[in-house]
């Protein structure tokens, strides 16, 4: 069983590797710092939102400038893999979070360390929607 796993594991991340093979398109600066009024960051710890990013900022500041042009309808979901919802998201959160994390992702071009912190710091909070 734990050979097929590793097996499993194996071919996704040679699909997910091999899914684009276009240049991203430039990132967009992100920034961390504390959030702004109605930026959807929360961080304030009497209105139960997360301390942190939240959907709309990742698909807004990170997705649409380093996964969309390859993974979504446009892009002809390379890699059968489609990041433009959140339920799409949350099927490939181990794979994106090991791809980022090894620098995997996007092909040819390092994602940019604050995208790469926001990015990881939302599957750390639980990848929350709102």
């Amino acid at each position: 069983m734990k050979k097929f796993l590793v097996l499993v594991l194996m071919i996704a991340s040679a699909n997910f590797f091999s899914a684009c093979s276009q240049n991203p398109m430039s990132a967009q600066k992100a920034t961390t710092q504390g959030p702004a009024p109605n930026d959807g960051q929360g961080g304030d710890p009497d209105d139960g939102a997360p301390d942190g990013p939240v959907f709309q900022v990742i698909r807004s500041q990170v997705l649409e400038a380093q996964c969309l042009r390859c993974h979504s309808e446009a892009g002809n979901n390379r890699g059968n893999v489609n990041l433009e919802t959140y339920a799409n998201v949350q099927r490939w959160l181990p794979m994106i979070e090991d791809t980022v994390s090894r620098n995997a992702m996007p092909p040819r071009n390092v994602m940019p360390e604050d995208l790469k912190a926001l990015l990881l710091k939302w599957i750390e909070l639980g990848a929350p929607e709102n």
